[in-house]
């Protein structure tokens, strides 16, 4: 999504929030870092500005929120996390590492219920399982070993 400076600055002023640099930085920080939860977007911001608080963070999360500039993500069991995307869509829970990844589709029955009347306000979908990446992981790490646990095909299992 990268937007620029100017672009974020010009976002927020029609949203009648006032730029501030700790808004910047925060807007900044997620959309480099995807889904983090507050208290990491505070550990990662505390390093550059010292004076930074938690309840900043956490007032400007709900500001922006507020604005329609960020995404409030709560995915069971991971707590609350956000997002600079706002256009609905669903994710990905790596069960294995916690990445959560952006899907780039969401839900197909989505149109069909605003027909038929209902005002969709959120859209909850997410997929849970293995990503690529562990699943590459744990594909190196059997290869090393002297038996995989998955028969090749052809081969059956006991052999």
């Amino acid at each position: 999504m990268s937007t620029t400076y100017l672009e974020m600055k010009e976002k927020l002023a029609a949203c009648g929030v006032k730029s501030t640099h700790q808004r910047m930085r925060i807007l900044e920080s997620l959309e480099r870092m995807g889904h983090p939860d507050a208290k990491e977007l505070y550990f990662v911001l505390v390093r550059e500005m010292p004076s930074l608080s938690k309840t900043t963070v956490y007032n400007t999360l709900d500001a922006l929120h507020r604005a329609g500039l960020v995404s409030v993500l709560s995915i069971a069991g991971e707590g609350t996390r956000y997002e600079r995307t706002v256009k609905p869509h669903c994710h990905f829970l790596c069960r294995k590492c916690g990445k959560i990844i952006d899907m780039g589709f969401s839900c197909a029955q989505a149109d069909c219920l605003r027909l038929d009347g209902y005002v969709i306000e959120e859209l909850l979908g997410c997929f849970k399982g293995v990503c690529k990446a562990c699943q590459e992981k744990d594909a190196k790490h059997s290869k090393k070993g002297t038996r995989s646990a998955v028969p090749k095909p052809g081969q059956t299992k006991g052999r």
